[in-house]
């Protein structure tokens, strides 16, 4: 199965004003695939193909990462890998980067013989591109809204996520919750 570490974000207004900045980015006309709400998430780490008798193992490796609870207030838009090529479009962490960092190394830490090593960059994806059309006018959209305002949002728990792919995009479900404490 396919797997990853994951804050999810339940703020429902956070989620709403992030539809707002959505339909905005459609209204480029580039072609675009929204994240669904329910799929919104920063991701702490990713796993990726993961056998079934490594969960375990898993689960008990995140059970031992302390991390308090804490808040992230986002803001500002970006694109990755850059603005000439861009895959992915995301909301920003303008406060709350520290605590984001301390959670998302002692994860990687504890998990370090699954998956790959990545760098992490605190960041929520919110689109992803699909074709070359109008990327341009996505590119300056971003720019000019570069200071988009997200707003604050507790996290008191993270998740590990099972991801099953299908043509009409990722369906998640938690394999395990943790509490942060």
């Amino acid at each position: 199965m396919r797997t990853f570490v994951a804050l999810e974000l339940k703020d429902q207004a956070l989620k709403s004003r992030i539809g707002e900045i959505q339909q905005e980015l459609l209204a480029t006309g580039a072609q675009l695939k929204p994240v669904e709400p329910q799929n919104l998430h920063i991701t702490l780490k990713f796993i990726g193909e993961t056998p079934e008798s490594s969960v375990d193992g898993i689960i008990k490796e995140l059970d031992s990462v302390l991390v308090p609870p804490f808040s992230v207030h986002f803001r500002g838009l970006g694109v990755f890998p850059s603005s000439s090529r861009i895959n992915v479009v995301w909301l920003g962490v303008k406060e709350g980067d520290n605590d984001l960092r301390a959670l998302a190394s002692k994860v990687n830490e504890r998990l370090a013989k699954y998956g790959k090593p990545a760098s992490f960059q605190a960041h929520l994806t919110i689109a992803r591109v699909k074709g070359g059309r109008n990327l341009s006018a996505l590119a300056s959209h971003v720019m000019e809204h570069g200071e988009e305002e997200g707003g604050p949002v507790d996290f008191g728990e993270f998740q590990l996520k099972k991801s099953v792919l299908t043509p009409e995009g990722p369906i998640y479900s938690d394999l395990k919750v943790f509490l942060l404490r």
